[in-house]
């Protein structure tokens, strides 16, 4: 197993980062996922969704390292000013050591997505990335977005439904499998709650968009059915079953059988 094709363990512990004492496996985890081509792609597109302008007041919720925020600098500059908050210490750090690297004019904090440091109605966009399936009051969330969301501005949330995680394999294992490991998530489904919660939360102009990602390149993705695996591995399921499906995967990675599906759900909507 090379590292092209090695899993990651506890991602389904965003929620805690520090207190795992593994920050850095978090970190090499978003190096790797967020300069992936089609997540590169699918980061620009919400962008354009939030129809971002230069002087725009804008917060990145669940930063991580700071590379969305620092995007968001450049798309707001000049006289726009962008927030990026996440419970990670450790992730705050980085994110405000690359920013410096990168001379981007952001500000960085340490905060809850139920409890922002922000006044009433200051932003004119809101935006978080896989971050709600890892809340688990994403209510309070949403009304703290409605919150500090100036009248008209925007709400931007993705994040994958991951029960509608597909892989090639025995149906009956991969079932058995892979709904654990949406189960092992604070919110694995939360995706598919979004509109409505929106919806109670105030929001008007609701829409949701599904993309979904295929790969077939296990060298490149195989990481995806260990990450998968570990997560199984640590639930209730029989682990000779798990070990079983790991083993199949690793064998359809090294005869070009590999395949697997995730579709992520971006929903927008406007503060009235």
């Amino acid at each position: 197993m090379n590292d092209e094709q090695s899993g990651y363990s506890c991602l389904n512990r965003f929620d805690m980062v520090d207190a795992t004492g593994e920050a850095e496996k978090f970190i090499a985890f978003l190096d790797r996922v967020e300069a992936l081509p089609e997540v590169i792609a699918r980061r620009h597109r919400s962008y354009e969704r939030l129809a971002l302008q230069s002087g725009m007041f804008v917060a990145e919720i669940g930063c991580g390292t700071g590379t969305a925020t620092r995007e968001l600098a450049a798309l707001v500059h000049p006289g726009g000013h962008v927030y990026g908050f996440d419970i990670s210490g450790q992730f705050i750090t980085l994110a405000r050591a690359r920013a410096f690297a990168a001379s981007a004019k952001v500000e960085f904090q340490v905060a809850d997505a139920a409890t922002l440091p922000l006044a009433d109605g200051c932003l004119d966009a809101y935006r978080a990335e896989r971050v709600y399936m890892h809340l688990k009051r994403p209510e309070t969330a949403l009304s703290e977005a409605f919150r500090v969301l100036r009248p008209g501005g925007r709400l931007l949330v993705m994040d994958q439904d991951w029960d509608s995680l597909l892989f090639d394999g025995d149906l009956y294992a991969t079932r058995l499998v892979t709904r654990a490991f949406a189960d092992s998530m604070v919110n694995g489904m939360i995706a598919r709650r979004m509109r409505g919660l929106l919806l109670d939360a105030g929001f008007k102009d609701v829409t949701v968009v599904s993309e979904a990602v295929t790969h077939s390149d296990g060298q490149a993705y195989g990481w995806m059915a260990e990450t998968v695996g570990k997560a199984a591995m640590a639930s209730t399921l029989d682990p000779a079953i798990v070990e079983a499906w790991i083993a199949d995967q690793r064998r359809r990675i090294e005869d070009d059988r590999y395949f697997f599906s995730s579709t992520h759900l971006v929903t927008s909507g406007r503060r009235p």
